[in-house]
């Protein structure tokens, strides 16, 4: 029906209200029964950015689905594509599982499978981004959709903040990882819908909620529509009671509301203490265990964290440090099986070292690059690109969880796109000048 549709209608709207639809809306893949317990519950929880034993997610079936959809549109979509030097890096990434198959810890058959999952999910979504994403209609037509999702995500608010969530029981039966992260909040319940947890309904509402707000700012005048709009999607992203995605929704406001000569600023800063920081953290030079349980600072900290309740976070710092010593065993071609950490008896949680283990500390950086560079460019922009953001607090939610929020690899399609080559076709811009860089803005783009 995807295909179907996505042919027929011609539409870039439809085909990425699709592609946001299945990602949101189909059922979780089914893990063997062996390794569910009564609770619902699985230990083997890791999400379907990578192929785990599990092969058919719709986390790479519906870009797939889109993808033929657009090929079957004819040639003429595909006249203005251009092939970029990161394009080639997306598919040097989606060929990792070759790495642990020259190392002997992968057979051929297994390599070729685990490469056309990374292809389905990574590869065609990044490709459906850059056909569709290439100009300034494009970028507005994903922030309508993002924004509309979250929407979308409102009437399961509603019905799951007062209860323990029910809808997909009663929709698809049980949910393998029902109880992943627990529902029960601070008030009611943290909603879960057709996710897999329920950290991915939080990112999921906060960033439509941003890029509502970014709609408001980038305007003079903005529509009072917009401004309720914007209103709603705030106040459902706090009720869903996520406080890691309500920080990068707070960070990204306040990015947006800063003057252009202080973000820039503040962005450059923020790189180099990521940059740093990252390092130090996977480097393992940083005995962050040792400060939480020793020092004063730590003990302080962790004693804040344990009264409103947000202990997981140590929890999840501590799985990412104990699987260092085994990454730096393999560091080039990873072990190349999703289940590599099984000797710690537990699995990091962070997405960047879950593909370091698999397939090795080369790809999660090839990885990094190709999601990263093009937005960190237009980060530093005069005008705000919400997509650019998006990718970069997605990333930053991707260090502490399994998973990423999928349509930012759509966004980083969109951000790879040089500023200075293509041009747009929307009838709002000015011919020759750079694409983005306020794609929410109701009235015409000015150089």
């Amino acid at each position: 029906m995807t295909i179907v549709a996505v042919a027929w209608s011609g539409s870039r709207r439809v085909a990425l209200a699709l592609l946001v639809a299945g990602w949101m809306l189909l059922p979780v893949e089914r893990f063997p029964a062996e390794t569910i317990t009564p609770s619902n519950f699985t230990v083997d929880f890791i999400g379907t950015a990578l192929p785990s034993q599990i092969l058919v997610t719709r986390a790479w079936v519906v870009p797939v689905a889109v993808l033929l959809g657009l090929v079957l549109q004819g040639p003429g979509l595909w006249r203005h594509f251009r092939l970029l030097p990161v394009d080639l890096l997306m598919g040097i990434f989606c060929l990792s599982p070759f790495l642990p198959w020259m190392s002997g810890r992968l057979s051929a058959l297994e390599a070729v499978q685990q490469s056309g999952y990374l292809f389905g999910f990574w590869g065609a979504t990044w490709l459906v981004g850059r056909l569709l994403l290439c100009d300034l209609d494009g970028r507005r037509a994903l922030a309508d959709v993002l924004i509309w999702s979250g929407l979308a995500l409102l009437p399961i608010a509603l019905l799951e903040g007062s209860r323990q969530a029910w809808l997909y029981v009663a929709a698809y039966g049980a949910h393998p990882f029902q109880l992943e992260g627990g529902s029960a909040r601070y008030i009611g319940f943290r909603p879960l819908g057709f996710f897999e947890q329920s950290n991915q309904y939080g990112i999921w509402i906060a960033m439509a909620a941003l890029a509502a707000l970014h709609r408001c700012l980038a305007t003079d005048l903005p529509v009072r529509r917009d401004q309720i709009v914007a209103i709603v999607l705030n106040l459902a992203a706090i009720a869903s009671q996520s406080v890691g995605a309500l920080l990068l929704l707070a960070g990204g406001s306040a990015w947006l509301a800063m003057r252009a000569s202080l973000r820039r600023s503040v962005t450059l800063a923020l790189a180099v203490v990521l940059a740093l920081g990252g390092a130090g953290y996977v480097s393992g030079k940083v005995p962050l265990e040792r400060w939480a349980s020793t020092s004063a600072s730590g003990q302080l900290v962790m004693k804040g964290l344990d009264k409103i309740g947000r202990k997981s976070l140590a929890y999840r710092v501590r799985r990412d440090q104990l699987a260092l010593p085994l990454i730096a065993r393999a560091p080039l071609s990873g072990y190349g099986h999703w289940d590599w950490w099984r000797p710690l008896k537990s699995r990091p949680w962070g997405l960047p070292l879950l593909v370091a283990g698999q397939y090795g500390i080369l790809s999660a950086l090839v990885l990094s690059w190709v999601l990263l560079a093009g937005a960190a460019r237009r980060l530093l922009l005069a005008q705000p690109s919400i997509l650019a953001l998006v990718v970069a607090l997605a990333a930053v939610d991707a260090w502490l969880n399994s998973f990423i929020y999928m349509p930012a690899v759509l966004a980083a399609a969109a951000c790879a796109i040089p500023l200075t080559g293509a041009r747009s076709r929307s009838p709002d811009s000015a011919e020759g000048q750079p694409q983005d860089e306020n794609p929410l803005a109701a009235g015409p783009v000015h150089a």
